[in-house]
C-alpha cells in the first residue's frame, strides 16, 4: 500500500492537470504478476497507445503525456504504480519513456530467467512502441529510465506513488537527464520522501 491515500494522489494529479501537466490515471488495474498472453499484452498496449496518442493530439507538439500504470503485483493484491510518458514532435516522431520506482526491469534473457511482472511490463512497453508505428504512423524511440539502477523504493513499503508523482512533476518541465541525480537511493531518503508527501498533500509543485 502507498503511504499516500488514493484520494490524496488523485487530488495531486488534478492539481498537476490544472497546471498544464496531462496525467492519465486509468481506473483499470493490470494483474501484472500473471503470465500475460500475447493477445492480452497487445490488448493492453492498444488501449494505452490510443489514449496517449489522442491526448497528445489535443496538445502542442513537444508536450509530454503521462500515463500511470496501476498494477496488481502479487496474489495478495498488493498494488504498484509505474509510469509511461509519450512526447510527440512535429515531424511525426515521438519518444516513449518508462519509469519504475523499483528500478531496472529484471527481464528474461537467453542467460537468465527474469521476473514475470517485469517481463510483462517490458512486453507491453514494446507493443506500445509497435502500435504507435503501425496504427498512428509515429516513429518512436523508447527508453527505460533507471536502467542499471536498483530499487528506489527502499524506505519502508508503499512509496511508489510518491516517487512516481515526483518524477512526473519534474519531468513535465525538464528532460530526465536534467534531474536524474535526484533519483538515487542516497537522495530519496525517508526524510525526503516525507517532505515530498507533505508537498503533495499541500498541492504544491515539487522540486
Amino acid at each position: 500500500m502507498s503511504c499516500l491515500t488514493e484520494t490524496t494522489s488523485n487530488k495531486y494529479i488534478k492539481f498537476l492537470d490544472t497546471n498544464g501537466t496531462c496525467v492519465i490515471n486509468p481506473s483499470e488495474y493490470i494483474s501484472i504478476y500473471l503470465g500475460l498472453s500475447k493477445r492480452t499484452t497487445t490488448s493492453h498496449a492498444k488501449k494505452i497507445a490510443k489514449v496517449m496518442y489522442n491526448a497528445s493530439m489535443k496538445k502542442e507538439d513537444g508536450v509530454t503525456i503521462f500515463y500511470l500504470l496501476n498494477l496488481i503485483y502479487n496474489k495478495k493484491g498488493d498494488n504498484h504504480v509505474t509510469c509511461l510518458s509519450f512526447t510527440k514532435t512535429e515531424d511525426e516522431k515521438g519518444s516513449l519513456e518508462f519509469f519504475d520506482p523499483n528500478g531496472e526491469l529484471v527481464v528474461t534473457t537467453k542467460k537468465k530467467k527474469g521476473y514475470t511482472p517485469d517481463d510483462n511490463l517490458m512486453n507491453i512497453f514494446k507493443e506500445i512502441e509497435n502500435e504507435m508505428t503501425k496504427t498512428y504512423g509515429i516513429s518512436t524511440t523508447k527508453t527505460e529510465l533507471l536502467r542499471g539502477s536498483g530499487s528506489l523504493n527502499n524506505e519502508g513499503t508503499g512509496n511508489c506513488n510518491t516517487i512516481t508523482l515526483f518524477y512526473i512533476s519534474l519531468r513535465s518541465e525538464n528532460k530526465f537527464s536534467d534531474f536524474e541525480d535526484k533519483f538515487t537511493i542516497s537522495y530519496l531518503t525517508m526524510k525526503k520522501i516525507k517532505k515530498l508527501n507533505k508537498t503533495i498533500t499541500m498541492k504544491e509543485m515539487m522540486k
